[in-house]
């Protein structure tokens, strides 16, 4: 079973568009968000998705607290094979369930992807009708980073062994130490995989701006 987790607080421009995609790949999706966060809420409802309305956004005194909203996400989750972390701007392209499925299957390894970035409404729309992935802009990240738009795991993992919960409720993390960074680093250096099929990631000017909360405009 493979089942994911997406956070989206504020996000729902993006997630209207990545939502349909992220339940073609997963048997269950639960989508983790805030009471006064109403377009989300009716996304995930419309859609299908398992909603998940959590009150521990500003838990331990911090302004968003995304570690926690995962943790209360993959709660709701069966947890019976094949867990991912999403982020809510992240595309699946057409085929990318085929490429997850077949590699990940190893449950000492950590799984990442690479993304390529659509910097706007319209390349992401011109990118869906032609499939041309020279219309994005492309990666910057090391092969081997596995962030947290992606981060695939299994549920019975030694490495997360003795855990009370998947991602640390840190009161503060400093920008290179960020959640995702520390999931990462419970892994051997070369516990990574990442998976022959890339991501598009919706937007540029969201990135490393929105970690207290949504401050980008929107995606148009």
């Amino acid at each position: 079973m493979f089942e994911a987790v997406v956070v989206c607080v504020d996000y729902a421009d993006f997630l209207g568009l990545t939502l349909p995609r992220m339940l073609a790949c997963f048997d269950e999706l639960a989508v983790v968000t805030v009471g006064e966060d109403e377009q989300t809420q009716a996304l995930a409802r419309s859609h299908g998705a398992r909603l998940v309305v959590s009150p521990r956004r500003n838990f331990k005194g911090l302004a968003f607290n995304l570690p926690a909203l995962l943790n209360d996400g993959f709660a709701a989750l069966r947890k019976s094979g094949w867990l991912v972390k999403l982020d809510a701007d992240i595309y699946l392209p057409p085929g990318f369930e085929r490429s997850m499925r077949e590699t990940m299957t190893d449950p000492d390894k950590l799984y990442g992807a690479q993304r390529f970035f659509a910097e706007d409404r319209a390349s992401f729309t011109r990118f869906c009708e032609q499939g041309d992935w020279d219309l994005l802009e492309p990666p910057y990240e090391s092969l081997d980073a596995a962030l947290g738009f992606f981060q695939g795991f299994h549920a019975e993992t030694p490495h997360l062994a003795g855990r009370p919960t998947y991602y640390e409720e840190q009161r503060y993390v400093g920008p290179s130490q960020t959640n995702d960074r520390l999931f990462r680093a419970a892994f051997p250096e070369q516990g990574v995989r990442v998976l022959s099929d890339p991501v598009v990631h919706l937007g540029l000017d969201a990135i490393g701006t929105n970690w207290r909360g949504r401050v980008s405009p929107r995606f148009e």
